[in-house]
Order: structure tokens, then sequence, then C-alpha cells
């Protein structure tokens, strides 16, 4: 497990030192670094990917992170022209520090350890990063053998979650903790079903291969009153069901020891759903999967409370960063404050703008 996150002189970032748990939710304003602080780990796994980074090369714009140049990635306030990235995996120590060279605007980074520079998790297949722009409904999509039947990944626009319900979705859930109650049985597809009947009720899914073109396709169809109805293109069923299917099926299908980050796993879902996506991230970080989220969601931060206060995970085994404008004496634009969780899903403190939206407006209305 990533135990630690320590940036300088990245994108927003003077020095970003933050510990990580098996549950770790990043909250804050827009424009703050949350994103940063996801993209510091994935474009070393791009780079990593595309056998750059054992080159002693960062590459900025791939298949999963898109960062523009140089001088975008450094600090602007840096005082030098070193950037380094850092965390602490099961008590090792992994730093990448790269250098910015700015007549080429061009970026190298150090790896001089190769054995134990990538062996970490970030570096190996039990990973699943899943982007806030992921694929939404689609009439199909291609065939990657390599990712899924090779790596189980879903990619990170969620664009092979049919190839590997096709592929997987017999296989039975890892961790009961995991199993939905609803679920007719173990498999992987009959609980992502019952997972998504939280955000639709009586959701089923059907995935159709059609070899010939090397695509699969998804369709829905719903319980009604006289059985159930046809089964409908993903492009009639709506945002939310898509949109939320590869982070579903993310966690569900997750392995104890994997590496699960997700951006926005929100996005679409109404305030049940929300909640309910909350209960499911707390469920998948209590198994032995790490689960690192980026959200704006108080709906989804009271599912993982609620969580903790069921007893479905450790409030030791949570960890909450809020992002915020920092004091220009900080050097930087962002400065982050952890509130701890106590069993009965209680927080120590509650920085001003960390997900009281609703109670300050509410004060105003009366």
């Amino acid at each position: 497990m990533i135990t630690s996150i320590t940036l300088q002189n990245f994108k927003c970032f003077k020095l970003l030192e933050i510990p990580l748990a098996e549950m770790t939710l990043l909250c804050g304003l827009n424009g703050m670094g949350k994103s940063s602080t996801v993209q510091a780990l994935v474009v070393l796994r791009q780079s990593f990917q595309l056998r750059a980074l054992q080159a002693n090369e960062l590459i900025l714009n791939g298949h999963l992170v898109k960062l523009g140049d140089g001088k975008d990635v450094l600090f602007e306030g840096a005082e030098t022209d070193s950037i380094s990235i850092a965390f602490e995996e099961n008590k090792r120590s992994f730093r990448f520090p790269v250098e910015y060279d700015p007549d080429q605007n061009s970026l190298s980074v150090s790896c001089p350890d190769h054995e134990h520079a990538f062996s970490s998790m970030l570096f190996s297949d039990n990973f699943q990063y899943i982007k806030a722009d992921r694929f939404g409904p689609t009439i199909s999509s291609g065939k990657d053998d390599s990712a899924v039947t090779r790596s189980r990944s879903l990619g990170a626009l969620g664009e092979h979650v049919a190839q590997f319900l096709h592929t997987f979705g017999g296989e039975a859930v890892c961790n009961d903790t995991l199993i939905h109650e609803g679920a007719q049985d173990q498999t992987i597809k009959s609980n992502i079903e019952a997972w998504l009947g939280e955000i639709s009720p009586g959701v089923q899914v059907r995935i159709n291969e059609h070899s010939g073109i090397d695509q699969y396709s998804s369709e829905f169809r719903f319980n009604t009153e006289e059985g159930s109805s046809r089964y409908f293109r993903a492009l009639n069923v709506g945002f939310g069901v898509s949109y939320s299917l590869p982070i579903i099926v993310a966690l569900v299908a997750a392995r104890p020891g994997d590496l699960v980050i997700l951006e926005n796993p929100e996005a679409h879902l109404h305030p049940r759903g929300q909640t309910k996506m909350g209960e499911l991230i707390a469920r998948a970080a209590s198994t032995g999967i790490q689960v690192l989220a980026e959200t704006h969601s108080d709906h989804l931060l009271n599912g993982v409370r609620i969580g903790v206060k069921k007893r479905l995970l450790d409030s030791s085994k949570t960890q909450f960063h809020y992002f915020a404008r920092s004091d220009v004496e900080h050097g930087s634009s962002s400065v982050v404050h952890s509130p701890r969780i106590d069993d009965d899903g209680r927080f120590s403190n509650w920085p001003d703008g960390f997900f009281d939206e609703w109670e300050k407006r509410l004060a105003e209305l009366l």
C-alpha cells in the first residue's frame, strides 16, 4: 500500500506532503491541486508503460494524462529547476527527481535503481485508473486483448468495460464484503447489476460481442411489474448508468493488493446513488484494496462515513484531505487540511469550506 505522497515544485505545489490510507478522499475547491496529486502518480505509470521512465524520460502527454510541457509542470514560484515526485509504499521510499531544462522546455527524470524503482504496485497490473472525463453511453467499444485479458484493465476512460465484463463477468467476487445483498449469486456480473440497481433500480446488463468487427456493446433492461423490459441501447438509458459502470466494475472486480484511483466517482448520480457509491468505496477499502478518490460530493463522503459507523471500514484505514487556497506566506497556491474521523463517522474538525455549503446556504435562507 502507498502510505504517503511528497511533491516538490510540481504544478501548483511548492511542497506537498500527505499520508494515504486504504481509503483516501481528496476533496476541496476547484483548481487547488486534487487532480495534480493524482496526476503525479499517473504520469509516472504512463511513462513506465511507454518504457520511457526506464530511459529516464517523463512522458507528459500520453494515454493516461496530458500535462502540456515542462513549464506547465514546474511550480510557478519555483526557486530551482528541480521537481520531485516521491511516495512511500510498505516502508519503502520511491523518489523520482525531475529536472526542467528551460532552454528546451523539457523534463528529464532520474531512476538510478531500476529494480527497486519499478517494483511498486503503481507499475504493476494490479491497477485501475478511471478518469473524470470517462466514456458515457456509447454505441460500441473496441477489443483490446492486451489491456483486458493480460492486464485486467478497464482503460482510463472506461473504454474496455464491456470486454472486461464479457471476459471476467462470470468470475466470483473476491471478498464477501463486496457482495450486494440483492445479488443473485457471487459473480462479478450479478453484483455489478445489484450495485447499479442502487442508481437505477432493477437494471440488468447484457454484453454483446461483435466478433466480426472486434467490437463490444452494452445493453440494459429493467424489472417491471410484468417481468422485464426489452433491452435498450446504452445511448437510450442515460448517463448515470453508463458513467458509473466502470467505477463500480473497478471496485467490485478488484482484488486484494490492487490500487484503484478514481476521479469524480459520483458524476451524473443522484444523491442516493452517490451515497451508495461511498459505501461501496468503504467496502472495497476494507478488503485489502487501496482506493484513492477525488470527489466534490458530500453525499459520497457521507456514504464513507456511514460505512465507518457501520463498521464496514475501520476509521484508522481512512484519510481525508481538503485542498484550499493558502496564504501567500506559504509560497504555494494550495494548503491541505486533513481532518480525522472517529469510529462513529464524526470528524475531528471541519475546515471552512469542507462540505459546509449546505449549512451556509440553509443559514442564509433561514
